[in-house]
């Protein structure tokens, strides 16, 4: 019998696999031990539009041993399809098998600079795995994921370093099955754009969208304000 563990990685991100969530869960999963480990990776946005997919969704919750959920943040919470998938596994939590030998961990990114918008979400995460009986093993918080847009962290540039570093440790903690680290969280959490860079960026490109549309001069208008 194989004492291979299944590593489910969900992508909770439309982009599917031109996202920052498949690509930093991804990068996760080369850090792991595959002599411990096997990967199984799907999009929760296709496993929640048709209802012959429930039963497929819980047959690979009951063959992993860690749930990876990775997902964009979307106003200060997760994405509609991963909301879907986790109430689909609660609302059948009865046809999981030993719930209690599962662990789960969740990695977030922001297109804020702070990581800590992603507070919320990550215990909206960890409430749900103590709800489900599973382990909580930490979630990881990505401030500025538009630094990586989606490209192979290998490929990203030298403002990632210390979230691939951070990585890195959480992929060792977990192939021991430790939680993450605190070293490991932090790593992941540090800023990587200045917030005087952000704005002035930020700033800039809402303006370029703006004078796309032909409506630069009514930025500042307040139609709903009376």
């Amino acid at each position: 019998m194989s004492d291979t563990k299944q590593f489910l990685l969900l992508v909770g991100s439309p982009r599917a696999a031109n996202s920052t969530s498949e690509s930093l869960g991804m990068f996760l999963w080369r850090q792991m031990n595959h002599e411990r480990f096997s990967l199984i990776k799907e999009y929760t946005h296709r496993l929640v539009v048709r209802e012959e997919k429930r039963d497929y969704l819980i047959n690979l919750i009951n063959k992993a041993d860690l749930i990876v959920f990775s997902f964009p943040l979307y106003v200060d919470h997760l994405p509609a399809p991963l909301i879907k998938t986790m109430e689909i596994i609660y609302e059948m939590k009865g046809n999981l098998k030993r719930p209690q030998n599962k662990s789960l961990i969740a990695i977030s990114n922001s297109g804020f600079p702070e990581a800590s918008q992603i507070d919320l979400a990550i215990k909206i995460c960890q409430v749900f795995t103590d709800e489900m009986g599973f382990q909580w093993k930490g979630g990881l918080q990505f401030g500025g994921g538009e630094v990586i847009h989606g490209r192979d962290l290998e490929d990203a540039g030298r403002m990632t370093e210390s979230l691939k570093k951070g990585l890195k440790i959480a992929g060792r903690n977990l192939s021991q099955d430790k939680p993450i680290s605190q070293e490991a969280k932090e790593l992941v959490a540090e800023q990587t754009i200045p917030m005087g860079m952000f704005k002035l960026f930020a700033n800039l490109g809402w303006r370029w969208r703006a004078l796309k549309n032909w409506n630069v001069f009514n930025l500042k208008n307040k139609p709903f304000s009376n």
